[in-house]
C-alpha cells in the first residue's frame, strides 16, 4: 500500500493552498500515482467546494498532527454525523435543515442529528503578531460547543461537523485574500475550533463558518 500525506498549514500565505481550495489539483495528481492520500481541510477546501478524490482521506489538522507525533492512528470508518450548531445561527436554522437535507440525500452520507449551543458563540479576530499579514482570533463559551458535541456523540454521533456565526469580519478584510495575495482571515480562528474539539472529544470534527445570508448572494440584474 503505496500512501501520501500532504500538509499545508494553514494561514501562512503559502504559494500554494489555503486559497479557495487551489492545492486541490495537486492532490488530485497524488491520488493518481498513490494508492491513498491523507490531507486536511486547508488543502482541498474552495469555500463551499469540494473536490477530494475518492481515494483521499480529510483528516483534521489536530488528528493529523497527532497521527504524525506516533499518538494517535486511523481506521477507515462508516461515519453518522452530528452537527453542533451555534446558537446564534438560529434565525437562520430552515436554510441549515435544507442544506443538510440536500446533502444527505445526494451523497447519501449519514446524519445523526443536530443540535444548537445552549449559549450563542462569541468570536472575534484580530491581526497576527508571528511577522505576516494574518489573523488569529478568540472564542467565548468553547465550553457550548464541547457540551453540544457530547450530547450529539451520546445519541450516536461518530463525527461532528461543527457550523458557527461568523459575522467577525471588518470591511476590506478579505480583499488580499480574494486577489491571491494574503490568508484567509478567518481560517487560523476556525482552525482553533476544530482543534479543540478534536483534542478533547477524539472523534472527526469539521468545521464551517456561517455567514448572513445577505453577504454571501449575488444579484442578478
Amino acid at each position: 500500500m503505496f500512501r501520501i500525506a500532504i500538509v499545508i498549514p494553514t494561514g501562512i500565505a503559502a504559494e500554494m493552498g489555503g486559497f479557495a481550495g487551489d492545492a486541490s489539483i495537486l492532490v488530485k495528481y497524488l491520488a493518481g500515482i498513490a494508492d491513498e492520500v491523507i490531507t486536511h481541510p486547508n488543502v482541498v477546501n474552495a469555500a463551499s467546494f469540494n473536490a477530494i478524490p475518492d481515494n483521499a482521506y480529510y483528516v483534521e489538522g489536530y488528528a493529523l498532527d497527532q497521527f504524525f507525533a506516533g499518538k494517535w492512528g486511523f481506521q477507515k470508518a462508516s461515519q453518522s454525523i452530528g452537527i453542533v450548531i451555534d446558537r446564534r445561527c438560529a434565525p437562520h436554522i430552515e436554510l441549515i435543515e435544507n442544506a443538510v437535507n440536500a446533502t444527505q440525500m445526494s451523497t447519501g452520507v449519514r446524519i445523526a442529528g443536530y443540535a444548537l449551543t445552549d449559549t450563542p458563540l462569541d468570536i472575534s479576530l484580530f491581526p497576527s503578531d508571528h511577522g505576516y499579514k494574518g489573523y488569529s482570533g478568540e472564542v467565548v463559551h468553547l465550553d457550548a460547543l464541547l457540551k453540544t458535541g457530547k450530547q450529539l456523540l451520546a445519541k450516536g454521533a461518530t463525527a461532528l461537523a461543527v457550523l458557527t456565526w461568523m459575522d467577525v469580519l471588518e470591511a476590506g478584510a478579505t480583499e488580499a485574500y480574494e486577489q491571491h495575495g494574503g490568508v484567509d482571515p478567518i481560517g487560523a480562528v476556525e482552525a482553533m475550533i476544530s482543534h479543540a474539539l478534536t483534542a478533547e472529544l477524539q472523534v472527526p470534527v469539521a468545521h464551517s463558518p456561517i455567514f448572513a445570508p445577505h453577504l454571501i448572494t449575488h444579484r442578478l440584474d
